[in-house]
């Protein structure tokens, strides 16, 4: 869902905005923050951001306002994709770092020539943290051959039914096997 804007699956952007440190010129310095697009088309981008009460960059990207600008560059390809290469792999994701995940396992699913299984965890703090659902959701009911999805919470609530903690080496021998149940 990419290729309109010319974006790679799992391409980054580097969103860059002087909202650092004061400098004695009274200036800011500028953070730069990578940002993975979750929808382009060519003059349209749309990004996953969760704003942190002490980000900055998430502070600044929470308050744009319809015509603001924003700096960027890339895209920087994080991860190559290539049609049947493996048999199945195996995604890890926490937070907002479900975007290039997603990509990557859309773009195997949907691809009709391409038998690749996806395995995924997806680890957040609590279940009002998962983001995507919709998405994740959708692509499970429409590929239950080939995609499965391990949800994790470090602070669930009594009654969930998934994983609880932080990833673990035993959790990722469980979950990223070969074939399905």
């Amino acid at each position: 869902y990419l290729d309109g804007a010319g974006l790679e699956v799992a391409s980054c952007l580097l969103a860059r905005a002087f909202v650092g440190s004061q400098k004695p010129d009274g200036t800011r310095s500028a953070v730069i923050r990578p940002y993975t697009p979750s929808e382009a088309t060519v003059g349209y981008l749309e990004m996953v951001v969760k704003v942190y009460p002490n980000g900055k960059m998430s502070q600044h990207l929470g308050s744009l306002q319809v015509g603001d600008t924003l700096d960027f560059k890339g895209p920087i390809l994080k991860i190559p994709i290539y049609q049947n290469e493996y048999d199945s792999i195996g995604l890890i994701a926490g937070g907002t770092g479900i975007t290039p995940m997603l990509q990557v396992a859309e773009r195997l699913l949907q691809n009709e020539q391409d038998d690749t299984r996806v395995h995924l965890i997806y680890a957040n703090q609590t279940k009002d943290d998962i983001l995507l659902s919709q998405k994740i959701d959708e692509l499970r009911e429409a590929h239950p051959d080939r995609f499965t999805v391990h949800f994790t919470l470090d602070r669930p609530p009594e009654d969930w039914e998934g994983d609880r903690g932080f990833v673990s080496p035993q959790m990722i021998r469980e979950q990223m096997r070969y074939g399905f149940p």
